[in-house]
């Protein structure tokens, strides 16, 4: 975060150092400020771990320093810089360990995702009246993975047989893509600042003589600029690299997605073949036992029954016929 504009260094070219930090971001940014901000952890040794971080503003000079303990979260950008030791505790946590940040944000924008369909959260309907709000997927706060449910939409298609038919938001989009989306705008502001003060003092260096009295702390100031123009290109391209690779991670994402719904699509249509297909033998057997001609069973039913009467008559002459009627 570098500010050209504010005359704090005349433009001249100064010391300049690398720190590197470790950073966590929020899902979203602009968050309320003031407001008190705890992070909450269970540690390695099965201990309930709350650390109050400090809420910054961008302004602040010392807003992307490492604080020496805990953490700082600068409220416009949603960015959690860690002090060593936090990173190491929640870097030691087990793979599936929760950490929860509970904070307020009011000013969300058009294309922000709705947190009520991605974390348990609370719509506060009157900002004056505490009272009035309405939770949401507040079993996520007892256990996080075991009490995750998303919010699907399924229909019977058979006996004890249903199949999901709605893809939810969670499986497309995440609030990483926005998120890595901001911090490129940054860079690319920063650019587009540094590009124009670098033109500005061009243009002044344009029209000294190298006897005037200006004319060395102007073109100090143009080779400061230039060479922290070069600096932010640089990291440009490395910030693009990694997007370029994020990005694809992105996409595939979305066509697993895709190819789960078409998977689904696909077991659908199965589905109604084996259905129809069931229709059309049950229909087949109704009609052979009842679509059938009257005259042509009459006659077969007579047919029958003179047949059955014949068996019955040569069956009681034969049982009449004794040994007495052979002496």
């Amino acid at each position: 975060r570098n500010n050209y504009n504010d005359g704090s260094h005349n433009g001249v070219e100064t010391q300049v150092t690398n720190n590197d930090v470790y950073r966590l971001r929020l899902a979203y940014d602009k968050i309320d400020y003031p407001q008190t901000v705890e992070l909450k952890y269970t540690d390695a040794s099965n201990t309930a771990q709350s650390v109050t971080l400090n809420v910054v503003q961008y302004a602040d000079d010392n807003a992307y320093q490492k604080p020496a303990t805990g953490a700082t979260l600068i409220a416009e950008t949603g960015e959690l810089i860690l002090s060593d030791d936090l990173y190491d505790a929640l870097n030691n946590l087990a793979p599936e360990t929760d950490i929860r940040i509970s904070y307020d944000k009011k000013d969300f924008e058009n294309g922000d995702l709705r947190p009520e369909h991605f974390f348990a959260c609370t719509q506060k309907v009157d900002p004056a009246d505490p009272t009035t709000y309405i939770n949401f997927n507040q079993d996520y706060l007892n256990d996080i993975y075991a009490n995750r449910t998303r919010q699907t939409i399924e229909y019977d298609v058979g006996y004890n047989q249903t199949i999901q038919i709605n893809t939810t938001a969670d499986e497309v989009f995440t609030h990483s893509l926005n998120r890595d989306i901001a911090d490129l705008e940054n860079v690319l502001n920063e650019l587009k600042q540094i590009y124009s003060t670098k033109l500005d003092l061009e243009d002044i260096q344009k029209n000294l003589e190298p006897t005037d009295a200006d004319y060395n702390r102007v073109t100090l100031q143009v080779n400061a600029a230039n060479k922290a123009y070069d600096y932010i290109r640089d990291n440009i391209h490395g910030i693009m690299e990694k997007m370029i690779t994020k990005t694809q991670n992105y996409l595939d994402a979305t066509n697993v997605a895709i190819t789960d719904n078409g998977t689904r699509m696909s077991r659908l249509d199965l589905i109604s073949k084996r259905l129809t297909e069931q229709k059309t033998t049950f229909k087949t057997l109704q009609s052979d036992n009842e679509d059938v001609d009257i005259a042509e069973v009459a006659i077969e039913l007579t047919a029958a029954e003179l047949t059955y009467s014949s068996s019955l008559m040569g069956t009681g002459k034969i049982m009449q016929t004794t040994l007495m009627n052979y002496i």
